[in-house]
């Protein structure tokens, strides 16, 4: 397996007393793919650092661990089985889908990842199917 990283920087700026701009705060954030396939989930998959003159001024890590690959090696549910489930829990047809790990489910209170598909529906709305049991994750 393949892990990467991404990162981005952004910098909050504020006008200083003579009209100047300047750096108010400046803010790394670090999102992660595995294998070419990129993890979601509530809260997103991400580590966040917000950094000013002071220090550090907030920290926030969702980064859920990936399942026990042992426990997924097994058949994968089919893209075309995981749209039309997509389809029931949301009344819409199905656009496109892609294999994603989820992880971090509210309900669950988990911080580990699955592969997960997720749906795009013709009303908007996305819809994650587990590929391991074929269950919507988050209608």
């Amino acid at each position: 397996m393949s892990e990467y990283v991404s990162y981005r920087r952004k910098v909050d700026v504020v006008a200083n007393k003579m009209g100047k701009p300047e750096p108010l705060s400046f803010i790394f954030e670090y999102e992660r793919e595995l294998d070419g396939i990129p993890f979601h989930g509530h809260g997103g998959n991400r580590i966040v650092v917000e950094v000013n003159d002071s220090g550090v001024v907030s920290y926030l890590r969702s980064w859920p661990e990936l399942l026990n690959p042992q426990e997924f090696d097994c058949p994968l549910v089919r893209i075309g089985e995981a749209m039309k489930i997509a389809e029931t829990a949301t009344g819409g047809s199905a656009v496109t889908a892609k294999l994603v790990y989820y992880g971090g489910r509210p309900d669950l209170y988990t911080h580990v990842a699955e592969p997960t598909w997720e749906v795009e529906c013709e009303t908007g709305d996305r819809v994650f199917v587990s590929a391991l049991t074929g269950k919507v994750v988050q209608p």
